[in-house]
């Protein structure tokens, strides 16, 4: 009877053993499938590449600094034509001087949504018919003409 009882354990013992390698035969088998998937699937997105022969193109602007009464300085291009100028250099120094400005304008201004949460209506944040609104325009390089 010892003999049987430990018989049949051993071959539970052996076919216990046989099913976890299988086991974890059959998961290493499925974490493979999916990263396979994976990096096929990113190889197939379109990849944007730039060389460093690509050139962009930057607007330039001919015009005249002017600074407002709130201190915003402004390039003067024409009567009907006017941008704010927007930079991190000090535009002081061309104060009242006719300029050349590499840069890009933007047509509105982007703010925080924090700045209108205390407003229930949010039409009040748009200006009025009285207020004139003029184009941003990102200074990129600024020189005297």
């Amino acid at each position: 009877m010892k003999m049987k009882k430990q018989t049949m354990t051993s071959k539970f013992f052996k076919t216990a053993k046989v099913s976890t390698t299988v086991r974890n035969a059959l998961i290493a088998l499925y974490v493979l499938i999916v990263l396979g998937f994976s990096a096929s699937a990113k190889a197939d997105q379109d990849e944007t590449s730039y060389d460093e022969d690509t050139e962009i193109s930057v607007p330039v602007f001919a015009g005249q600094v002017a600074m407002t009464s709130e201190g915003k300085f402004m390039l003067v291009v024409s009567e009907l034509e006017i941008y704010e100028l927007r930079s991190k250099a000090d535009l002081g120094q061309f104060l009242g001087q006719n300029v050349l400005v590499k840069g890009f304008d933007i047509m509105y201004q982007v703010k925080p949504a924090a700045d209108d949460m205390g407003h229930s209506d949010p039409l009040l944040n748009f200006p009025s018919p009285q207020q004139k609104v003029c184009p941003v325009l990102i200074v990129y390089e600024i020189s005297e003409t």
